[in-house]
Order: C-alpha cells, then sequence, then structure tokens
C-alpha cells in the first residue's frame, strides 16, 4: 500500500492521538523543523483552548514525530485536522531527521494567524508533552513546551474522553486530566 508521511507536532506526537483514526500509523523517527516556532492560536472547541500551528519565526525550531501513513487515510487526517472546516490548510514541509537526512512531510497549520492567540487548556498540553516525552524529543525542547502558559480551564470534552480510553488500550493507566 503507498504511504505519505506526516508531521506531527502537537497532539499528534502521541500515538494514541493521531491513531484515533489513522490506524496505520507508525512512528518512523522524531525530526526538527527550523525556521518555524509552535504557536497556540484560533480557539478550539474539542480543546477548550487555543490550537497548535506554526509561525515563521527565523532561529527557532519545532521538533515532531514523523508518521508513515495509508494514503487511503490523507482524507482522515485531513478531517481530525479541520482542513474540511476551514481552520487549517494542509502544507508540505521539509523536516531534518535525527540523522541529518532531510524527510518531506506533510503537515498542518492554521489559515488565519492574525488574530489574537488564544492559551491552550491544560488538557491539550498534557497531550502534547505525553506525545512528545513518549516519542524521545530532546529534553530542551520539553522544558519549553512545560513552560508554555495554559488557559486554566478544566472542562472536559468527547475528544478529551476518548483519548483517555484510547491511552487505556495502548496501557498508559495514568490519567492526564
Amino acid at each position: 500500500m503507498s504511504t505519505f508521511k506526516y508531521f506531527g507536532y502537537a497532539s499528534n506526537l502521541a500515538d494514541y492521538k493521531v491513531g484515533l483514526e489513522c490506524k496505520s500509523c507508525r512512528l518512523e523517527s522524531i525530526a526538527r523543523l527550523d525556521g518555524f516556532t509552535l504557536s497556540f492560536g484560533e480557539y478550539c472547541p474539542d480543546w477548550c483552548g487555543g490550537s497548535a500551528t506554526l509561525r515563521m519565526e527565523t532561529g527557532s525550531e519545532v521538533w515532531g514525530a514523523v508518521w508513515v501513513i495509508d494514503n487511503s487515510e490523507m482524507d482522515i487526517l485531513d478531517e481530525q485536522e479541520h482542513v474540511t472546516s476551514g481552520q487549517y490548510k494542509a502544507v508540505i514541509i521539509e523536516v531534518v531527521g535525527k540523522d541529518d537526512r532531510i524527510i518531506q512531510c506533510r503537515a498542518y497549520e492554521q489559515i488565519d494567524k492574525q488574530g489574537e492567540p488564544s492559551k491552550p487548556s491544560p488538557q491539550y498540553l498534557a497531550v502534547i508533552l505525553d506525545g512528545a516525552r513518549k516519542c524521545g524529543l530532546p529534553n530542551g525542547y520539553i522544558a519549553k513546551l512545560e513552560a508554555v502558559e495554559t488557559n486554566g480551564n478544566s472542562e472536559i470534552t468527547e475528544l478529551m474522553v476518548a483519548i483517555s480510553e484510547r491511552r487505556k488500550a495502548f496501557g498508559l493507566l495514568s490519567p492526564l486530566f
């Protein structure tokens, strides 16, 4: 079966999150996107706070996971990443793998990044951090993620419940939220 590579840099760092809908996903490696920073923009009701996007910023980098996914699941990933609702768009980027090789990947970024940024919810940040640790992202980058200020919203959504159940299926019994 034909596949594509996807750079997950936020909640899709977590295998149990990207695998909610994309059952074929498998981790190829971690990688770095140079010249960008992780930013939180438009409010997302599924996460009760700002959702992640990429912003160009000289001298910055975003670390993430390179997932290999069957082409048959590309539309599913687009739907999961809110492309059909117009919040995000798919882009092709080049990331640098651990072995310094360039990897061309699909990624998603918010379409309107000009508005006032929203802080992420603690639950969303918990999934991002959990995925970052599980993937083995650099400690310095994880520390940067840990320093992100959240909005303090403690509401739990259907998506968060589904993610919690999926974590349990992966044998991860400690609650994130």
